[in-house]
């Protein structure tokens, strides 16, 4: 599907610097960190809520999890619940569970991030597609939406098993051995073979491939 035009347009003319990670069909944070490899504390999550104010992003780490009552706190609002499927389609016209960080793009939703998330290094967001995501790192974001930052969430029970953990660190020390970002328009291929894809196995020569285009828009 790729990453929606209207999103792809304003990082490139906010000159905003970032990757495209394309994966198989993902539906969860936890399914995205588990096929990236990435740390569910690294993966950005997005719920849309309602407030007497309006629809306001919430963006939080996928290992925590939203506490309603110190996000209203937070805000300093009366009303506050989630958004429900018919809202969110209503609003932006997406697929439910295809809502985005990116509330420059969707009609100016003010958005309010979690410090946690804040204080990252680099951050995975799902654009809304299923089979494309983007790798920025925290404070390139922050400055694109500045966004409402506070605490409101709790820690989560949420695990990667061991194996996803295992192929999580093995992918983290082929990262380091890259070399460092490339120049726009370059494209930076990476391919993961699973068991699954051993000879001898159920589902002979499948690969799962996740494709990484890195860009960095040229100044004006």
């Amino acid at each position: 599907m790729g990453v929606p035009k209207q999103l792809q347009k304003h990082l490139d003319e906010s000159n905003a610097e970032y990757d495209v990670a394309e994966h198989r069909t993902v539906f969860t944070a936890y399914d995205l960190a588990q096929t990236l490899r990435r740390d569910l504390a690294d993966i950005a999550k997005t719920l849309l809520i309602k407030t007497e104010e309006g629809l306001k992003l919430v963006v939080v780490p996928a290992s925590k999890r939203l506490n309603l009552v110190k996000l209203k706190k937070a805000l300093g609002v009366k009303k506050l619940s989630i958004a429900s499927e018919k809202d969110m389609q209503k609003a932006y016209g997406v697929k439910p569970g295809a809502i985005h960080a990116f509330g420059s793009v969707l009609k100016g939703t003010p958005v309010v991030v979690d410090r946690a998330l804040a204080k990252a290094k680099e951050l995975v967001f799902p654009t809304g597609s299923f089979t494309d995501s983007l790798r920025m790192k925290a404070k390139i974001y922050l400055s694109l939406e500045n966004p409402v930052i506070a605490s409101f969430t709790d820690a989560a029970k949420l695990k990667l098993t061991a194996k996803s953990a295992a192929d999580r660190a093995k992918g983290k020390k082929k990262h380091k051995k890259g070399k460092g970002p490339r120049k726009a328009g370059t494209v930076s291929r990476k391919k993961s073979a699973s068991k699954s894809g051993k000879a001898g196995s159920g589902s002979a020569g499948k690969k799962s491939v996740t494709k990484v285009t890195k860009r960095k828009t040229r100044k004006r």
